[in-house]
C-alpha cells in the first residue's frame, strides 16, 4: 500500500509540474532569445570554453546571437564585465572614455563614450545596465547586461543588445548573447567580431591575462 502511494504522489507531482519563465528586473530584459546551440562538448570536456555564433540580416536590422562557456563563476564572469575595457569595441574605437554609476537603481551601470576617426569623425554613447537575476551580489548564479546607443552620431540609426550570465555548472558560466545594429557601412560582421573580441576579452581577464590589443 505504501509503494502505491508513493507512485501515486509522484505521478502527481509530475502532473503539476510546470513551466516557469525567468522573471527579469525591470530594464535588464534580454533583447530577444538567442536561439544558438552551446558548442559541443569535446572528449575532455563538457563546456568549452569558445563561443558558438550566428549572425545575419533580417528584416529588422543586423544581428548577432551566440552562446558560449567561461570556465569562471558568474560572480568571475560579472566582475570582468564591470571594467568597461572589456566590452567596449577597442578594435574599431579611436578614443574612448567611461563615465561610472550613471544609474545607481542597477547594480553595475556605466556609459562609454565612443569616438570613431575614419572618413568623418562619429561620436556616441552606449549605456549598459547589468544586474543580478539570481543568486546575489556576492554569489549570484544569473546575471543580466543590457546596452543601448543613448546619444551621438546619427551615423548608428539602432546598437542595442543583451548579455545572459548563467551558472550551468559549477565554476563554469553559460553566456547568451542577442544583439542588434544599424548603422553606416556596417554589417553583422562588424557585430560579429566585436562580440568575438568582448568574449576573449571576458575570458582574458577571468583568467588574469593581459586584455588583447588590436594595431
Amino acid at each position: 500500500m505504501k509503494s502505491s502511494f508513493v507512485l501515486f504522489a509522484s505521478l502527481l507531482l509530475v502532473a503539476c509540474q510546470s513551466t516557469e519563465s525567468t522573471r527579469f528586473p525591470p530594464g535588464l530584459e534580454p533583447l530577444e532569445p538567442d536561439n544558438v546551440a552551446a558548442p559541443a562538448p569535446t572528449g575532455t570536456d563538457p563546456y568549452p570554453e569558445t563561443l558558438a555564433l550566428d549572425q545575419g540580416m533580417d528584416d529588422v536590422s543586423n544581428y548577432v546571437h551566440a552562446t558560449g562557456y567561461v570556465h569562471g563563476s558568474v560572480a568571475e564572469v560579472w566582475a570582468a564585465m564591470q571594467d568597461p575595457a572589456v566590452v567596449v569595441d577597442r578594435r574599431k574605437v579611436s578614443a574612448y572614455t567611461a563615465t561610472l554609476d550613471v544609474e545607481p537603481e542597477y547594480d553595475t551601470s556605466f556609459v562609454t563614450h565612443y569616438t570613431i576617426n575614419q572618413v568623418v569623425t562619429v561620436q556616441f554613447d552606449v549605456t549598459w545596465r547589468m544586474g543580478v537575476v539570481s543568486g546575489s551580489t556576492t554569489a549570484p548564479t544569473q546575471v543580466s547586461a543590457v546596452y543601448q546607443k543613448t546619444v551621438g552620431s546619427s551615423f548608428i540609426m539602432m546598437m542595442h543588445g543583451s548579455v545572459e550570465l548563467e551558472e550551468i555548472a559549477p565554476g563554469v558560466t553559460r553566456l547568451s548573447y542577442a544583439q542588434r545594429m544599424n548603422a553606416v557601412s556596417t554589417s553583422s560582421m562588424d557585430i560579429a567580431t566585436w562580440t568575438m573580441d568582448m568574449f576573449t576579452s571576458i575570458v582574458a581577464r577571468v583568467h588574469g591575462q593581459p586584455l588583447p590589443t588590436y594595431g
